[in-house]
């Protein structure tokens, strides 16, 4: 699972930097603004939190994910098991009911007569 997890917190770094990176080469540069550095180093810094919290966020996902698909093949896992041994006592039950029929005098343990 942690191959998933890498390759999934990989895809959306990348996405993540190329929709900044696009975004970046349309906006003019900040002295064109007129903006003060400070301002722009704390946007800069901004988005970098937010690109490290997405990829947390991602991978907790991915890990959450991870677990509810162990649990859920633990569950069925434990339905096929208890499945099968409800088949097996079902059979077992057909089996003495149709045994049982055929020839009461075992379940009795008396003999059949053969006089007319």
């Amino acid at each position: 699972m942690n191959r998933f997890r890498h390759t999934v917190a990989l895809i959306s770094a990348i996405v993540l930097m190329s929709a900044g990176a696009a975004a970046a080469a349309d906006e003019p540069s900040p002295k064109e603004q007129n903006a003060s550095p400070g301002v722009v180093d704390k946007v800069e810094k901004g988005v970098v939190k937010g690109a490290k919290a997405t990829g947390r966020g991602i991978e907790r996902a991915a890990e959450a994910t991870a677990r509810g698909v162990k649990r859920g093949a633990k569950a069925v896992a434990k339905g096929v098991k208890r499945g099968a041994e409800a088949v097996g006592h079902a059979a077992e039950r057909v089996g003495e009911k149709v045994s049982g029929s055929q020839s009461p005098s075992r379940d009795t343990g008396k003999q059949e007569s053969t006089s007319p």
